[in-house]
């Protein structure tokens, strides 16, 4: 949902087209009770947008390596939209790595 809304508005961030960032969490019915939630995304280039790539530049920055090694995750998806032409560039590829914990007290963990 988040990386179609990115392709979409052309807009890389957690609130894409003006969603609010808990909406793709309230969307699939994850967000209830106590929870916490945290998102991850990346953009690349050809090769620079193939999953080794991505996962290696989330893990040199200390915000999003942060939120990929918080220890209370137990749930993760992970998605990737194509597109042929984006930020003015071809040949992209947008990841979106999203955490969550049921029973956790409720926070959010965006870098």
């Amino acid at each position: 949902m988040r990386g179609r809304a990115i392709r979409r508005c052309h807009d890389f961030s957690h609130t894409p087209c003006g969603q609010p960032f808990l909406g793709v969490f309230e969307a699939v019915h994850y967000w209830y009770g106590n929870v916490a939630v945290g998102e991850n995304l990346a953009w690349g280039q050809g090769s620079s947008g193939s999953a080794r790539t991505m996962l290696s530049s989330w893990l040199a920055s200390p915000e999003h390596r942060q939120i990929l090694f918080r220890s209370d995750w137990r749930d993760l998806g992970l998605s990737v939209v194509k597109s042929g032409s984006l930020f003015g560039q071809s040949n992209v590829s947008v990841w979106v790595a999203q955490f969550g914990r049921h029973g956790a007290v409720g926070s959010v963990a965006l870098p």
